[in-house]
């Protein structure tokens, strides 16, 4: 009987060695598999994240040269002043880093579709794309009808100009 039990015990140790082994064994490949995807998938996202920074910051030849981009105007905001399509007196948010426009910050209005924006954060989109961040108009044809509306204003000033000068 005795050997009976000691059997039966040396086979529960056995049993149980087992199950500790396939349990260890386990844990030890999930792990591994985790940490495969996990190292993989941080990769990507780095790889993603590098791949935007160049997009943006790369300095590509993509968007708008240096002269047209500063041929866009610059001022100062002023939160009362009614900028573009929106109402007076609100808050403005640059679409780019997300923070609002501050009274006293440099700001850039796009010429036609009248969007505001940090100096600074659409210095940097318009340097590597040539649209605009919100609507995705192309900035050098806004940039063009501009320089055309204000030239036509400018001569239609030269001719009233000149003739006043001829009355006179």
């Amino acid at each position: 009987m005795q050997n009976k039990s000691r059997h039966d015990m040396s086979n529960f140790i056995v049993i149980l060695l087992v199950f500790f082994a396939t349990v260890f064994l386990t844990v030890i490949i999930f792990r591994l598999i985790k940490e495969y995807f996990f190292r993989n998938r941080a990769r990507n996202v780095e790889a993603a994240r590098w791949h935007i920074h160049e997009l943006l910051f790369s300095g590509s030849h993509n968007g708008l040269s240096a002269s047209a981009i500063s041929a866009i105007p610059t001022y100062k905001y002023q939160r009362d002043i009614k900028h573009g399509s929106g109402s007076s007196g609100g808050w403005a948010q640059c679409a780019i880093c997300l923070n609002i426009l501050e009274e006293g910050e440099m700001v850039r209005k796009l010429p036609e579709c009248k969007h505001l924006f940090h100096v600074e954060c659409i210095d940097k989109w318009l340097n590597s794309h040539a649209t605009c961040p919100l609507c995705r108009s192309m900035i050098s044809d806004q940039i063009a009808r501009s320089e055309k509306d204000l030239e036509g204003q400018t001569s239609t000033s030269d001719v009233g100009t000149r003739i006043e000068g001829t009355d006179s």
